[in-house]
């Protein structure tokens, strides 16, 4: 069980990390607003 769980702990624990620096999650609301934007109102 230990084995199994470790794998998942450390991929959590690399996504929290990711998600702390905010980089990914800024791109992706820029993104999604530039799109936003481009669609025709």
């Amino acid at each position: 069980m230990d084995r199994h769980d470790r794998p998942r702990v450390t991929w959590r624990a690399r996504r929290g990390s990711t998600a702390r620096n905010g980089s990914v999650r800024r791109a992706r609301a820029s993104r999604a607003l530039s799109l936003y934007l481009a669609l025709p109102s």
